[in-house]
């Protein structure tokens, strides 16, 4: 069955354009944490080429990428996300930088709304509250850079995803990561150390070092190379949303085992399986994108938060249609 986004740019000039924009926003990195320090004479010293050009990248692909989406829901949340990345991470703290409040000792102070990547700080509770409640689509779905560069600048390459097998047992290594971020949020509350401070410093070069340097494997793996095994933020995400509300539950009995809710997922996760097996997809790989529930040709899926839990949205979901041949009452 062909993919719910027959829309997705595809071929040579695609990806091609696609690494262009992935190098450009690998050099405004570089440029300003690297290129700046160890070559002064190689320096460029404009906004264009610093961090704000991953944001640049984000929002001129994601024009693209939104218009070229035919799937309603995946559509709007492309339209949120490309949003909400070129408000919160680009916008407010060029325009309206702050000094963020935050707990115990931190190596600097958390300047605007993208605290919320930082432990300890204000917003970074606010976050894990949210989280909590909604599941880590609020970050990973709606709001994060990350996501927004690999759904837009990164469309061509989401078939090249690796899954199945030894990519799903791999994510047992996000525990390591989450030990990572529990010891960093241990050091902010203990008295200064060289160890402390050689933790810090190595936490803030090694993960945006990895962070941007995945982009490169991007057309060997698939998109989700770094938030699937790497990124403390989102794996700390995952276990604080299957400590809360969010999942993502199906009828057995609707599904035809067409497999297209796991080719849609980006993250790998066996959504037909775990649904065959426990009749819901709870674990902290699902980042509650939503694309298994959007593409499914039966209604078979459907999201659940806290809004079920307190029956807040009893009603307001629509009557499923009847169960077809399968692809029959396909949605677009």
């Amino acid at each position: 069955m062909p993919s719910e986004d027959p829309g997705r740019p595809r071929g040579r000039v695609a990806a091609a354009l696609a690494m262009a924009g992935f190098l450009y926003a690998i050099w405004g990195y570089f440029n300003v944490y690297y290129v700046k320090w160890l070559f002064p004479g190689l320096y460029v010293d404009s906004i264009l080429v610093s961090s704000a050009s991953e944001i640049i990248v984000i929002v001129a692909f994601g024009v693209f990428a939104i218009r070229a989406q035919t799937n309603r829901y995946t559509k709007i949340r492309l339209v949120v996300l490309v949003g909400l990345v070129a408000t919160i991470w680009g916008a407010v703290p060029l325009l309206f930088p702050f000094a963020e409040p935050h707990v115990g000792r931190l190596p600097f102070t958390p300047v605007g709304f993208p605290g919320m990547h930082v432990p300890g700080a204000l917003s970074y509770f606010v976050w894990l509250g949210l989280i909590f409640l909604f599941g880590r689509r609020v970050d990973c779905a709606w709001c994060c850079p990350c996501v927004g560069i690999r759904e837009t600048v990164g469309a061509p390459f989401r078939g090249a995803t690796i899954k199945g097998g030894p990519a799903w047992r791999l994510r047992h290594v996000q525990w390591l990561v989450v030990g990572v971020h529990g010891l960093y949020l241990a050091f902010i509350f203990m008295p200064a150390s060289g160890l402390a401070d050689a933790f810090f410093s190595a936490f803030w070069s090694l993960v945006p070092l990895a962070y941007y340097l995945s982009f490169l494997l991007v057309p060997v793996t698939g998109n989700r190379n770094f938030c699937r095994y790497l990124c403390p933020f989102g794996s700390v995400y995952g276990a604080v949303s299957v400590a809360g509300f969010f999942k993502i539950v199906g009828d057995p009995e609707r599904c035809s085992g067409c497999g297209l809710c796991e080719r849609e997922c980006d993250m790998g996760v066996p959504v037909a399986t775990l649904i065959r097996e426990r009749g819901e997809v709870r674990v902290m790989d699902c980042m509650g994108c939503c694309r298994c529930v959007a593409s499914c040709p039966r209604q078979a899926l459907e999201s659940r938060d806290v809004r079920d839990a307190l029956g807040l949205r009893r009603g307001e979901r629509p009557p499923r249609k009847p169960v077809t041949a399968c692809g029959a009452d396909r949605r677009t």
